[in-house]
């Protein structure tokens, strides 16, 4: 039976007729991209809360908004932004919906609050900031 065998990073395939090996190929490392899935975990009552939660403070705290691309909004938090209650609710969010990725830039004039999701959860980010400028 034929197969194959690493030494030292080498991967070498062997025959069940030839102990040699057949020929050194240096080993390749192939990274797989893991998907993701767009779901929460939160029962439906509960992730309407959170999302009320969300607009709430988006209204309090963004003096601006920006879509820099289809999957990611960018906030620029006003003066006095409550960047723990930000930063808590981000962290309570990325527990249930592990899709979302939040970032949280500081510049010396100013903090912009980030949030990107997967092309398959755009709709989502949209209702984060459907009532926020309203």
């Amino acid at each position: 039976m034929g197969g194959r065998v690493e030494s030292a990073g080498v991967i070498r395939p062997v025959s069940d007729d030839d102990e040699a090996p057949a020929c050194d190929l240096p080993a390749r490392r192939t990274l797989q991209r893991v998907k993701i899935p767009i779901a929460c975990t939160l029962a439906p009552s509960d992730a309407r809360s959170q999302l009320g939660e969300w607009q709430d403070v988006l209204r309090r705290n963004a003096g601006t908004s920006e879509r820099v691309s289809p999957n990611r909004l960018e906030f620029r938090l006003v003066p006095d932004a409550d960047v723990r209650t930000i930063f808590d609710l981000a962290k309570r969010e990325a527990a249930c919906c592990t899709f979302f990725e939040f970032t949280m830039v500081i510049r010396a004039d100013h903090v912009v609050f980030a949030v990107e999701v997967p092309n398959d959860a755009v709709d989502m980010l949209d209702q984060l900031v459907s009532d926020v400028d309203a």
